[in-house]
């Protein structure tokens, strides 16, 4: 299940997309500057009804010129490993891009054994309500079925560099610049406006074509 942008929903959440300790970490992390890309908010219901998150990279979804590009997570209840936590590979931003493509569609989702990955390193990232997480968006990660008897809630927000240009327009991110500009520019929280993107050499696969928008129905379709 999940809500997104729930900072459209309660300025509770508007505001904290801004929060100033977060945001000096990722002026460090985003060498200096920062823009908003998305939000959504999570909820692992238990077992029952849940779902696993299969391994994948946010950077397959919404491919950008360069790839400095960041998630924060930040948990509203207690998360520990019977809730179903994020769980990420160590450094794998550093590794490849992996393949998220079945069957010529996009999927959403990395086939570990095919790629070798393995999994044995996955680290678990648990913590109090109140904990904040930050993965880059190369970083693979998923999550396990919530094995509690309530869901758990975990609200992301999405971060890139001001130079970031994206290569396409993904309905998860907030605002498509090809269609509104000025309010693209308005989700810099520090930087300036730029026109001329930071171009590196990324690896990029377009995440089309694609039956879904959404993460959990290209994973179950597949």
């Amino acid at each position: 299940m999940r809500l997104k942008d729930p900072h459209t929903v309660d300025r509770l959440f508007f505001n904290l997309i801004k929060y100033k300790r977060i945001i000096n970490i990722l002026n460090i992390l985003l060498k200096g500057s920062v823009r908003f890309h998305h939000s959504k908010l999570n909820f692992k219901p238990p077992a029952q009804k849940g779902s696993i998150i299969d391994w994948h990279q946010d950077w397959a979804f919404y491919p950008h010129t360069n790839d400095d590009l960041i998630t924060v997570g930040i948990y509203l209840e207690d998360c520990f490993e019977i809730n179903g936590p994020l769980k990420i590979i160590p450094k794998s931003h550093k590794s490849k891009i992996f393949n998220h493509h079945e069957k010529k569609f996009f999927v959403g989702k990395v086939n570990t054994k095919k790629e070798k990955i393995d999994i044995s390193k996955e680290k678990k990232l648990i913590g109090p309500a109140g904990s904040v997480t930050f993965h880059h968006v190369r970083t693979l990660h998923a999550s396990s079925l919530n094995m509690s008897s309530h869901s758990r809630p975990l609200l992301l927000f999405g971060y890139s560099a001001v130079d970031a240009w994206p290569i396409t327009y993904d309905k998860g991110s907030s605002i498509d610049p090809n269609i509104n500009l000025k309010a693209y520019d308005k989700l810099i929280l520090k930087g300036k406006p730029i026109l001329q993107p930071r171009l590196e050499k990324v690896p990029i696969r377009i995440p089309l074509p694609r039956k879904s928008d959404s993460i959990y129905q290209l994973q179950k379709k597949n």
